[in-house]
């Protein structure tokens, strides 16, 4: 082989290195921006996400507290009467109760 030729073979196999150089250098270039772009996607998405626990939290609050109120409205709306007939049934509950446990006992 002739040294022109061996240059010639040496030249090509470097401008097909430097070709491939140039893609792989695009291609980083291309996965770095993408990698960006779901960086900011997943920041995002956990920003949004404590934002809706911080509201599921709120209004389980307000649910909690809606339940507690609601639970007292009932019992102060009673009148008298009805107060009295449901100390009564507690009342016969709780002896109910300890007759049962009390025989329960005693076997």
């Amino acid at each position: 082989m002739s040294e022109n030729s061996k240059q010639d073979i040496l030249l090509n196999d470097l401008s097909d290195i430097q070709s491939q150089v140039e893609i792989l250098a695009n291609k980083c270039k291309d996965l770095t921006e993408i990698n960006e772009k779901l960086e900011n996607q997943v920041s995002t998405l956990k920003n949004e996400k404590a934002e809706l626990l911080q509201n599921i939290s709120k209004l389980e609050s307000e649910s909690q507290n809606k339940k507690e109120k609601s639970d007292l409205t009932i019992l102060s709306s009673l009148g008298k009467e009805e107060k009295e007939k449901l100390k009564n049934n507690i009342s016969e509950l709780l002896t109910r109760i300890d007759f049962h446990l009390s025989a329960d006992k005693q076997i």
